[in-house]
Order: C-alpha cells, then sequence, then structure tokens
C-alpha cells in the first residue's frame, strides 16, 4: 500500500497534471466504510478546494441518497469536465447530476463534455476502490456526438477490456471506439 501511494505521488509530481495530483491525494484520504451523504459532499468540496482547476465558490454540491447534484457556473470545459470527474471518483457516490451545472461561452456541446467527464471519473473510481485492473494515467478520453473515443497505450489486454467496458457502461452515450493499445 505505501509503495502503490509512493509510486503515485511520485508519479503524480513528475506529470504535473492537477487530476493526476488530486487522485494521489485522493487515494489516501479516504476510509474504507461507507459514507454519508454530508461527508461525500465535504469530501467532494475538499477535492475541489485542492484542485487549481475547480472554482470551488462557483459550484453548489448537494448529495442526497448518494446521488450529487452539482449547480453552478463555470468559465471553461475543463473546469466542468474535472467538476465532474472528481465528483465521480468520491467513494460511494452513485451518480453525479450536472444539469444546472453550466459552462461560460463553451464550444462543446455539454452533453460531450459531461460523458468525457463521466468517464474519466468512472476510470478514476475504478482506479482508486475497484477490483479490476484499471491505470487511469496512459488514457485519453474524448467525446464527440456521443460517440467516445479512447486511446492511449496499457500493459495488458485485461486492463484495455476493462477500460472499454468501464466506457461502455455510462449513461448516454452511442458508442465507444477504443484505440487503446496494448504495450
Amino acid at each position: 500500500m505505501f509503495k502503490q501511494s509512493l509510486l503515485c505521488g511520485i508519479f503524480a509530481l513528475t506529470t504535473m497534471s492537477p487530476l493526476t495530483i488530486e487522485a494521489a491525494v485522493h487515494k489516501n484520504s479516504l476510509a474504507k466504510s461507507p459514507i454519508t451523504d454530508t461527508a461525500i459532499t465535504a469530501k467532494i468540496k475538499a477535492l475541489y478546494a485542492k484542485s487549481a482547476l475547480v472554482p470551488v465558490s462557483a459550484i453548489s454540491v448537494t448529495t442526497t441518497n448518494h446521488q450529487v447534484t452539482l449547480a453552478g457556473k463555470v468559465a471553461t470545459d475543463l473546469q466542468y469536465e474535472k467538476a465532474v470527474a472528481l465528483a465521480e471518483s468520491v467513494r460511494d457516490v452513485n451518480s453525479v447530476n450536472a444539469e444546472n451545472l453550466q459552462v461560460a461561452n463553451s464550444k462543446a456541446p455539454l452533453t460531450d463534455t459531461l460523458i468525457t467527464a463521466k468517464v474519466k471519473g468512472a476510470i478514476l473510481k475504478e482506479k482508486l476502490f475497484g477490483k479490476k485492473d484499471v491505470e487511469y494515467w496512459p488514457i485519453k478520453v474524448e467525446t464527440k456526438n456521443r460517440v467516445v473515443y479512447l486511446t492511449g497505450e496499457v500493459e495488458t489486454d485485461r486492463e484495455r477490456v476493462n477500460i472499454t467496458n468501464l466506457a461502455k457502461n455510462i449513461r448516454g452515450i452511442r458508442a465507444v471506439r477504443s484505440a487503446i493499445a496494448v504495450k
């Protein structure tokens, strides 16, 4: 466990990806038991506060029966994507509703941005808490017209299949096109 945490931390610092850093911190700060709605809301707000990309004061977070609702207005698609992905990645979150979270001057259809965020959140959540062989870091996720495109390189075919299946389980997608290569 310590080696894995240390490796996550070192990798996070060397790549300087804000979501990667948050994931490493996120994994070490969660209890193993189910958490309450209040604790889920607090955890999401704490992740937002740690993030350089998510404006915590611009997003309202409420949780009812482990279903998170995000509301407010963010400046960019990236902020929207990170806010949803971080909320999706919290242990015991069953779903994230971002219908009332808006993006000022969005260039992409919000549906595609939401799907991308949900796929990234599902992969991150599986990496942190799941039992499947999944690596978050090498995968790029893009969505166009509700079709999810996965690219990157993983160690095993099992990992490729697991990531593809996680994407297929996201509601609202038309198809998943995987170009994930196995080393």
